[in-house]
Parts: structure tokens; sequence; C-alpha cells
């Protein structure tokens, strides 16, 4: 929009359209603004509000021109609306800067560290069953057989003594001897330190991990990422989450972890957790995993201290 100019009778004559120059000068400070945003890392959205809100600014200087221009020329119906166009003006730009600032500070959702109960597992007992052995029974002894010989006519009757049968003697059966189970030898607890680089996108951290057992991280340091935004193990970007992280649902730079092929979940400076999966603890920096080597340009490095309890 350009200053009116007085016609022929003095009067202020509204123009139809602007002239090229005022279209030119709102899109320079258009572009400012969105480079201005866009150089600050705040986002697409955040730019291109900042740039509407720099347009109607811009705009807004030119009605205050005009109204003052027409109020000292005595038109004062073209200085009314001038002065409402500015109010409009004004009103649009506060609106498109709240919503800039809006979306650059939206709250982050609370980080959910992965924690889970083990599951209660009842093993049965393994103690040898001892099998008592059956009881020998001697036969009975049998009972010697009398013979009655026949009674001759002349010889007198004779009895045959009997003939001795041998008695069985029982044997013991041998006692059984039950067989000793060895008992597992229990793994040990872990309390170690491993520097994380920035740069490693998956740290082996040489530390096994069984369900149910009680871990606890501790890490310190800072670490910063490519464009040179630095911070600690809880998160170093402003920009907040990113769908293309490893953790799609944790802030960016922040320290994540997984157990064996399980998804990453948050750590941060401090998280104690009971493992709900068994394999080997990896840990890494929050960072998008797309375009390839993202993670290369990220320095500085955490000493994370790992603390493992045994589930007994």
């Amino acid at each position: 929009m350009e200053p009116h100019s007085p016609n022929h009778n003095g009067r202020f004559r509204t123009e139809r359209r602007p002239p090229p120059r005022a279209i030119i000068s709102g899109l320079v400070v258009a572009a400012l603004a969105a480079a201005g945003g866009w150089v600050k890392d705040f986002g697409w959205s955040t730019s291109a509000a900042w740039a509407g809100a720099a347009v109607l600014l811009y705009f807004v200087s030119v009605e205050i021109w005009n109204a003052i221009e027409a109020s000292r020329l005595g038109d004062d119906s073209i200085a009314t609306r001038s002065l409402a166009r500015t109010i409009a003006f004004a009103a649009l730009a506060l609106v498109l800067l709240g919503l800039g600032y809006l979306v650059r500070d939206r709250s982050l959702p609370a980080p959910l560290p992965a924690t889970a109960s083990a599951p209660s597992n009842s093993e049965p007992s393994a103690e040898p069953s001892i099998a008592t052995p059956p009881t020998a029974t001697a036969p009975a002894s049998p009972q010697p057989t009398r013979i009655q010989p026949s009674t001759p006519t002349e010889a007198p009757s004779a009895t045959v003594p009997p003939t001795p049968v041998p008695t069985a003697t029982p044997t013991a059966a041998p006692t059984a001897t039950p067989t000793a189970v060895p008992t597992p030898t229990p793994r040990a607890d872990v309390n170690t330190v491993r520097v994380l680089p920035a740069a490693s996108e998956l740290f082996d951290t040489g530390v096994d991990i069984d369900v149910g057992d009680r871990v606890t991280v501790v890490a310190s340091g800072s670490w910063c990422n490519a464009y040179n935004q630095c911070g600690n193990a809880d998160g170093n970007n402003p920009r907040g989450i990113d769908g293309r992280a490893l953790a799609p649902t944790v802030p960016l730079g922040a320290l994540v972890g997984k157990i064996g092929p399980s998804d990453w979940f948050f750590l941060g400076r401090s998280s104690t957790f009971s493992a709900a999966a068994s394999g080997r603890l990896y840990l890494a920096t929050n960072d998008v995993t797309t375009p390839p080597g993202s993670f290369a340009d990220n320095t500085g490095q955490l000493s994370v201290q790992l603390m493992v309890i045994r589930r007994r």
C-alpha cells in the first residue's frame, strides 16, 4: 500500500492497488523474517507466521503515514479508514506472532521411562524323590510229608523219617542312594562405567540383562548436535521431538537405551527400572536416523555408570 496522494480538487484519493515498490518492499520484509526464523531453527511454521506478521507490520506503517497525510490535508474520512486498517493489521500481526511463539514453545510430552515389573515366575522344586525299595518276603517253609507205609501182613509197621527240606534265607535289598542335584551359580551383580560418544548410533555396553534384573543408569557430561546445540542426557534440542528419531516420543539429544531387539526407551541423566526383557544393553543419543550419517556430526560424550542387581 502507498500513501494517498491528493487529486486535482485537493482531496485524497485511494490507490486501487499498491504500486510495485510497495509490493517488493513487503516481499523483502517477509523473506527476511522467514530467513531469520529458519536460521534460528524454529521450523517452517514459526518462520511463516513471522513473515506474515512482518508484512502486516509494514502495512501498518504505510497506513499510519496515510492517516497523517490525510489529516494534514483535512480529509477526515480517509484518515479514519486508514486508522481502522492500521488497527486491523496490527491485531492480525499480533495474532501471527502469538501463533509463531506457540508453535515454537509448545509443551513437550513427559518422557515415559520404560519400567515394567517382572512377572513372578514360581519355579518348581527340583528335589529328587527317593524310592522306597520293596520288602522281600521269605517264602513259607514247606511242611514235611509223612508217608504212611502200608501194613504188611507179616511185617511190623515202620515209620519213614521225613526228608529235611532246606529253608530259603531272604536277601536284604540294597538301599537307594539319592543323587544330589547341582544348584546353579547365581550371576554376579554389575557396577561399571562406560564412556558413550555422541556420534555412536548403537553403543554396546557389554552388559547382559535378564528379566527381573534391577537396572540403574546415571549419566554425566554433555554433547552437542550439528547446530552446536549442547545439553546433558535429558536432551539438547529446542525443537523437542522428531518422528524420525530412534525414540520418536523422547526429546532429541536425550540418552536412550534398549535391551536386545526391544524398542528404544528414555534413560536421561538418572533412571532405575526392572528389566522386562532379556538381552544385551545398548545405549545411544536420541538423534534422527534419516538421512544416513546423522550421528556422525555429533560431538561430546557422556560418562555412564551402570548398576545391575540380579534377580534372586
